[in-house]
């Protein structure tokens, strides 16, 4: 398998982790955990409308990984988020995650 080819299936392999997370696990929330971890960490009143803003976003940033858009600062930007949930998440609300 080429560079090119590679690099092709894990854009779109990535891609679909943030969009699957976005839309069906927060968006429409067939995973109702990742609501529990919201509202553990900001509350109950507004934690569905967070996770709602969260999956949005996620799933826009679907679209950016496939725009190829500032590839690098996408890269970062991922690396960032990603790394901030977790630490976020493990200090707050450990007890909802699964592993």
């Amino acid at each position: 398998m080429n560079h090119t080819k590679l690099y092709a299936i894990l854009t779109y392999l990535i891609a679909a982790v943030w969009f699957i997370n976005g839309l069906l696990c927060k968006v429409l929330n067939l995973v109702p955990r990742h609501q529990q971890i919201v509202s553990t960490i900001i509350g109950d009143q507004y934690s569905r409308t967070f996770t709602i803003i969260i999956g949005l976003l996620e799933v826009g940033m679907a679209v950016w990984v496939l725009s190829k858009i500032k590839p690098k600062i996408n890269a970062v930007f991922q690396i960032v988020i990603v790394a901030s949930m977790n630490i976020l998440e493990f200090f707050i609300a450990s007890e909802l995650l699964l592993w």
